[in-house]
């Protein structure tokens, strides 16, 4: 189970936190005991690592198409690289939105001084993938005027 003060993992059978000095009560709700952090922060950690995907798949992108050509290519050049800035596209806008879910779980339950360094990496990681996004959006609407 998890201490419902600073959220860190305890024993079940524990009636104070360890690290926190917290008093357990023993009639905590049952949901609470038996929650996981692993199904608790799914939303993040897959929006995490969809995000992250997406963008170091822009990167990549972006600085082979300098070394290799001295010219950006994303959807004006290559067909491969057409199909992988769609995928990346894809990617950081799926991440995107389960990061945005679980940061508004975080607001609704009054979770984010708990959960500090997660809600602030959250909200980098949407930044990054908001700019990029943006910047793949344009690339792809002046290539389609064309």
């Amino acid at each position: 189970m998890y201490c419902s003060k600073c959220g860190k993992e305890i024993e079940d059978s524990s009636t104070f936190c360890m690290h926190c000095g917290y008093q357990i009560k023993a009639d905590a709700p049952a949901d609470n005991q038996v929650q996981t952090r692993s199904s608790k922060n799914l939303a993040l950690t897959l929006g995490k690592i969809l995000t992250m995907v997406g963008l170091i798949g822009v990167w990549t992108i972006v600085d082979v198409s300098l070394v290799i050509w001295h010219k950006i290519y994303l959807f004006n050049g290559y067909e491969y690289t057409k199909i992988l800035c769609t995928i990346c596209l894809l990617l950081m806008i799926g991440g995107s939105v389960c990061l945005i879910i679980s940061l508004v779980k975080m607001i609704k339950n009054k979770k984010i001084k708990l959960q500090k360094g997660n809600f602030i990496f959250s909200l980098i990681l949407l930044t990054l993938a908001f700019s990029n996004t943006v910047m793949l959006l344009i690339n792809y609407f002046s290539f389609m005027k064309k």
